[in-house]
């Protein structure tokens, strides 16, 4: 477009160059017409248009860009346009519209996208264009889905939305504000018919109940491409139908990742069960049931030999008074092997104490925790050892956990 070739028409208002051979826009071409209102440049061969191109058309209300050789959207050319309120860019090779790319456009109320072979739409496209009312996405066909929330930033004033014949296999409620609108237009589009779209098939089944149309819907055209439901209209199926069958894919790496997490736990619980029995004490802990159980008063060399075990029913933890007799005592046979000492004779009379684990007595007998050996001294009494205390009465008395090798067993006789 030369430049200046309009300055003789300052007060020009409508301005339609229409299917001409025009390849670019320069800055300095339109800027005499600054009562312009409607301009046209459809049909053209524009592939680039300056910067300041239109920033002396601040009245310019319509602008058509339509059927050009566009390949992004003019964002900065189009930022100038304040009182633009209407945008027709379709037929022109954009593939994407980015991030905010009507941004300053806060007049916009009209935005015409129609085949312009888009396949992606940035989720804040639109989000300036807070007054917008219609827009026309139709014959996209490469575009395969829409960001969530893609036109949330005009919801109080957007009303039409149509997306016929792009390439989308699933929709979203929560893409457009779908309570607001009165006119939504999705026929065309090779829907996978499955729980995705229930809502889609409840609110065609809602406006078609309803006595007074809230939103003109092309339901007849809204058609299944899967392959169940192939050239179904969606309004035909049941409710039922509607349901998400999971892949073979999937249910294997969920019956995978349940057996790695069982094996996971199970692994963790072996682990806390070993190192809790590796540090658990050799006397028996304060919560387990012990019994007390007395062996009889040995003088003799270290020697190993059957001993008689008595259960002291009444008198648990009680020192001995004497050597328990056969009458009036209830027995357990235990072998015990009392370790040789350097000492050929003892000079005490000793009594063998044994604390056992009473948690089941039904068949096995009950494992001994412990020993404790009460000595009673006499005047000839050697040295007490390092482990052996004096007590008042007269005895000492010596704690001896019992040894691997020598482990002592309670008997039922």
């Amino acid at each position: 477009m030369p430049s200046n070739n309009l300055v003789l028409t300052p007060k020009l208002i409508t301005l339609n160059l229409a299917n001409n051979l025009i390849e670019n826009v320069p800055a300095d071409s339109l800027s005499s017409l600054k009562n312009l209102k409607y301009l046209n440049l459809a049909s053209n061969m524009i592939r680039s248009i300056a910067d300041d191109a239109f920033k002396q058309l601040q009245e310019l209300t319509y602008l058509s860009l339509e059927d050009n050789y566009l390949t992004k959207v003019p964002t900065i050319t189009l930022s100038n346009l304040n009182a633009l309120s209407s945008l027709i860019l379709s037929k022109n090779p954009l593939s994407t519209i980015e991030s905010q790319a009507f941004g300053n456009m806060l007049e916009l109320k009209h935005l015409d996208l129609r085949e312009c072979k888009i396949k992606n739409i940035d989720a804040i496209a639109f989000t300036d264009n807070a007054n917008l009312e219609t827009i026309y996405l139709d014959g996209n066909r490469e575009l395969e889905e829409l960001p969530q929330k893609v036109l949330y930033g005009s919801y109080k004033n957007l009303k039409t939305v149509s997306i016929r014949n792009c390439h989308l296999s699933t929709l979203q409620p929560t893409q457009f504000p779908v309570d607001q609108l009165t006119t939504l237009r999705l026929g065309g589009n090779p829907l996978v018919c499955n729980c995705s779209v229930q809502w889609l098939w409840s609110l065609i089944h809602t406006e078609e109940e309803r006595n007074e149309t809230h939103l003109s819907l092309d339901s007849d055209e809204i058609v299944c491409a899967d392959e169940e439901f192939f050239s179904k209209p969606l309004k035909t199926l049941t409710e039922g139908s509607l349901r998400c069958r999971m892949s073979t894919l999937y249910l294997t790496l969920s019956a995978a990742g349940c057996l790695m997490a069982t094996g996971i736990i199970l692994a963790l619980i072996a682990y806390v069960t070993r190192v809790k029995r590796q540090k658990r004490p050799s006397f028996a802990p304060p919560n387990r049931p012990e019994l007390l159980v007395y062996v009889e008063p040995n003088t003799d060399t270290a020697k190993s030999q059957p001993r008689l075990i008595a259960r002291k029913e009444e008198e648990l933890y009680d020192l001995p008074h004497g050597k328990p007799t056969v009458d009036h005592e209830s027995f357990y046979e235990a072998p015990y092997c009392n370790p040789r000492s350097t000492t050929t004779t003892r000079s005490t009379t000793e009594g063998v104490y044994a604390v056992a684990d009473v948690t089941d007595l039904r068949d096995t007998p009950p494992e001994v925790l412990s020993l404790y050996r009460i000595h009673q001294n006499t005047p000839a009494s050697p040295k007490p050892s390092r482990t052996r205390r004096t007590l008042p009465t007269g005895y000492d008395y010596e704690y001896r956990p019992p040894l691997p090798h020598h482990k002592p067993h309670i008997v039922f006789v």
